[in-house]
């Protein structure tokens, strides 16, 4: 009975909505050291507004790190904007890392030099490193969809033609 004593607790707690949207779909969060919230989801789903959002102190969507990378602007080069942002995740040295699809669509191509891993200093709110997926790790069709960390590894699956791309942290060898 005593492993259960804390199910029970929890299952007395309620949930908590802390923001809504009804015009973007929000597949991935965090949070970070002081509650702050951060949401995104990908483009191809008919999505307003930013790709990446941190929720205001009304809990509204505000462009995250900015506006540049959340720009749906040609004039922006790919490897510097949101292309179609999948994941996001909190690591333990107080970075926020994104990963961006780099597709047209789901099931579609991989846009040259779109997919990627943007890493923000969520201190500073600056993008402090951009991780570029090749075509040599990348196939036609990829849809690199999440990431997990182990060690001195970070793990990404490929949603789009299964598999699992390892990345060296230390070397950013894939």
């Amino acid at each position: 009975l005593t492993a259960f004593a804390g199910l029970a607790q929890a299952a007395d707690k309620q949930l908590e909505v802390i923001a809504e949207t009804h015009d973007a779909i929000w597949n991935a969060v965090a949070v970070d050291d002081a509650d702050g919230v951060y949401v995104a989801g990908p483009k191809w789903t008919g999505m307003n507004g930013p790709s990446v959002s941190k929720l205001d102190a009304n809990r509204r969507p505000q462009p995250f790190p900015d506006a540049r990378w959340n720009s749906d602007s040609a004039s922006v080069p790919v490897s510097e904007r949101f292309i179609n942002v999948n994941a996001l995740h909190r690591d333990a040295h107080g970075q926020l890392w994104i990963v961006d699809a780099g597709v047209s669509d789901f099931g579609g191509h991989v846009i040259p030099g779109a997919a990627k891993l943007v890493v923000v200093d969520l201190q500073s709110g600056k993008a402090t490193k951009v991780i570029t997926f090749t075509s040599d790790v990348l196939k036609d069709g990829s849809y690199i969809d999440d990431i997990r960390f182990s060690g001195d590894h970070a793990y990404l699956t490929d949603a789009g033609v299964p598999g699992i791309i390892v990345l060296d942290l230390a070397s950013g060898n894939m």
